[in-house]
C-alpha cells in the first residue's frame, strides 16, 4: 500500500474503534465534549427520579515530552493532560419521577467544563491515576460519549440556566 493509504487504514480503523466517530486532526487536540451519564436520585422514602444527563466535559490530547538527563532519573518528563479549565455549577431537572416522588429529588446539581486547557495534572482537582486504576472507580459513574459529527445532542430542553 501507498503511504496516504495507510493513513486511510489507520482512520478506518480508528472509527470503528470509536463507535464511528471520526477522529481526525482538528477535533484530536484538548476539547470540551459533551458525554451522557445515567443519573439516579433517592429521596428518603426510597422513591427515585433519574434521567440521561448531558455534561461537558474535557477530552483529547496533549503534546507531552521527555528529555534524556545524565542525572536521575535520567530523562526530563512533561505529560499535560487536558482538563478543566473554567468550571461552574449546572442544574438538571431529571424527567422521570416515581409517583409521590420528595419535592427536589428531581433537581441534579453537577460542575460542568467551561472550557479546556493542556496543564500538568495536579490531584487537588483531577483523578491523576492514568487508566490501569479505572477498574477501581468504575462502579462509581459509567459515561458514554455521544453525539454526532458536529457534536450536537438536539433536545437540551431540560436543562436549566
Amino acid at each position: 500500500m501507498v503511504g496516504g493509504n495507510w493513513t486511510l487504514v489507520a482512520l478506518a480503523i480508528i472509527q470503528v474503534m470509536l463507535g464511528g466517530v471520526l477522529i481526525t486532526a482538528d477535533n484530536l487536540g484538548c476539547s470540551r465534549k459533551d458525554y451522557e451519564f445515567r443519573v439516579t436520585q433517592t429521596d428518603d422514602q426510597g422513591k427515585q427520579c433519574w434521567d440521561a444527563v448531558i455534561v461537558p466535559a474535557c477530552f483529547g490530547r496533549c503534546d507531552s515530552n521527555e528529555i534524556s538527563d545524565w542525572r536521575f532519573p535520567y530523562k526530563r518528563s512533561y505529560h499535560p493532560v487536558c482538563v478543566h479549565a473554567g468550571r461552574s455549577k449546572a442544574v438538571w431537572k431529571l424527567r422521570h419521577c416515581e409517583a409521590g416522588v420528595a419535592p427536589g429529588t428531581d433537581t441534579y446539581v453537577y460542575t460542568m467544563a467551561e472550557s479546556c486547557r493542556c496543564q500538568a495534572c495536579t490531584s487537588s482537582d483531577t483523578s491523576c491515576e492514568g487508566v490501569r486504576y479505572s477498574g477501581h472507580r468504575a462502579h462509581a459513574m459509567t459515561f458514554m460519549a455521544l453525539g454526532s459529527d458536529d457534536g450536537s445532542f438536539g433536545d437540551d430542553d431540560n436543562m436549566i440556566d
